[in-house]
């Protein structure tokens, strides 16, 4: 046989060996199922109407305009094709006449008008104030109409409407727009030092602010002179420079920040298995990172039970309890949108300590702490969010959510504020790794002491708990039953080698 013809076949081998694989993950992990439907909605159409009829205040964004056109504008009927004869073109059904004649002689007229004429034309109309439309309903401007741009406009225009990047940019942009801001508001997830003039309002801090305060400024011997030059920082700058997207930004020059730990992290995960957080009709949270626990770390028992809050997604062997995520940001990113998803992705990893915390306990446990940091890292300036969860205001309604700006740092001043930068994020990341490791082992010794006591008691240790529910929407209840262990996290979670000092 030829070499060439073994060269083929290997690669038709390695090929068929690469479908396999593909098809094997497809068929143990399908496709993610949308919030909406997990929330027992019956198509996404009643999702978007719900998710618009529920905001207190429309503001106005494109999707706002979108979703008002959908609803007031009459639907037309596209015009029925037509189709030449290949013989020739058709006769006329009845005999040309002279009104007919006339007619397409001043279409053809019409035609072969310049524009200038054609204005000139529109001017003497207008001259009586035109056409009186105000007794239409539903009157919209006829297809053929343009207005009349030069040009120079037309290329400013365009270039206006596409430097987002990409349509991946665009696409996160339509969906974490104003509107999207105004729903997480109306569900008890308050931005940054969300305050109302009006009363007097402002948002909460977490009775532990302090202490966060104190463990971000801890010194790290990683980031000392010897450790870190002046040459690794020209290395810093330079990453940033050649960083032409979110997912580039999120590569080098994160990982430069980031340093190296042991610690389980995940990339760009859809949270596909959570709990809706609000009402089940926005879309899931995908951090571009986060660190969070390997899930053998957690009793099989929690793990289970709080499986809807804890457990993001089953694809891969993936950290549960996110509360340490991180939003990247391109230079073409627009950043009140990333602002949106760190809180939302924040709001979630709040939860999930809340739950793990109350887990085992009387009552739910609200102590007013803060266990979750959220980073917001665009290479030329590190933002970090503090958010906590409040007990309901009022019987059987849900906690809010509370975000506060704990540190800003520019990262491209001198090496010393990339110090300060990287310094806050790393020890943010240990300072979260020992809160959920604290909340784990409390978790663990509650399940472990409950089912030894009912052990001694003659009971069944399924029957010790049974179920944990969160409210979806359309007041359908989602529950996880203790007898079910989560798919996908049966393997160690994947993390970062070597320790940061």
């Amino acid at each position: 046989m030829p070499p060439e013809a073994h060269v083929q076949s290997a690669t038709a081998r390695g090929k068929k060996r690469r479908r396999s694989s593909e098809d094997t993950e497809a068929e143990a992990f399908p496709p993610p199922i949308p919030q909406w439907e997990r929330a027992g909605y019956r198509s996404a159409e009643e999702a978007n109407v719900t998710f618009w009829d529920g905001l207190s205040k429309v503001p106005l964004c494109r999707r706002a305009l979108g979703e008002f056109d959908r609803r007031t504008l009459p639907t037309v009927a596209p015009a029925p094709a037509v189709v030449a004869s290949i013989s020739g073109p058709s006769r006329p059904s009845r005999p040309t006449t002279r009104s007919m004649t006339r007619q397409r002689a001043q279409e053809r007229r019409i035609e072969t008008t310049t524009l200038e004429e054609r204005a000139a034309q529109l001017k003497r109309f207008a001259m009586r104030g035109g056409p009186d439309f105000s007794d239409l309903r539903g009157d919209t401007e006829p297809s053929g109409a343009r207005s009349t741009v030069t040009p120079r406009e037309t290329t400013l225009q365009n270039t206006s409407h596409t430097s987002r990047s990409t349509p991946q940019a665009r696409r996160r942009t339509s969906l974490h727009d104003l509107a999207f801001r105004q729903h997480l508001i109306d569900h008890g997830i308050y931005p940054n030092r969300y305050g109302r003039s009006d009363d007097g309002y402002h948002a909460p801090k977490p009775d532990n602010w302090q202490e966060i305060q104190d463990a971000l400024v801890q010194p790290r011997p990683s980031l000392a002179a010897s450790q870190f030059s002046e040459r690794d920082f020209e290395d810093f700058q330079v990453e940033v420079e050649n960083a032409n997207n979110r997912v580039e930004m999120m590569g080098d020059a994160f990982s430069t920040m980031r340093g190296e730990c042991d610690i389980p992290s995940a990339k760009r995960r859809l949270f596909e298995n959570l709990a809706p957080l609000t009402d089940g009709t926005i879309p899931d949270a995908m951090p571009d990172f986060y660190h969070g626990a390997i899930p053998q770390q957690l009793d099989a028992r929690v793990r289970a039970i709080l499986n809807l809050v804890v457990v993001p997604a089953f694809k891969g062997r993936i950290p549960i309890l996110p509360n340490n995520p991180t939003e990247g940001e391109g230079p073409d990113d627009i950043r009140e949108v990333t602002h949106r998803q760190i809180w939302y992705a924040s709001a979630l990893g709040a939860r999930s300590m809340q739950h793990l915390q109350s887990h085992g306990q009387p009552e739910p446990v609200y102590d007013n702490n803060a266990y979750t940091i959220g980073s917001l890292f665009d290479g030329n300036a590190l933002r970090m969010y503090v958010t906590h969860p409040t007990a309901p205001s009022s019987p059987g309604g849900k906690p809010a959510y509370h975000v506060n700006q704990c540190r800003a740092v520019g990262m491209r001043d001198d090496v010393e504020t990339f110090r300060q930068g990287a310094m806050a994020f790393r020890n943010a990341r240990d300072w979260t790794r020992d809160k959920r490791d604290e909340l784990i082992e409390e978790a663990n010794q509650r399940v472990a002491a409950t089912a030894q006591s009912e052990s001694i008691g003659g009971a069944n240790d399924d029957d010790t708990i049974s179920t944990i529910s969160f409210e979806g929407s359309n007041d359908d209840t989602i529950s996880a039953n203790a007898g079910s262990e989560p798919a996908g996290s049966q393997d160690p979670a994947d993390g970062v080698a070597a320790d940061d000092a």
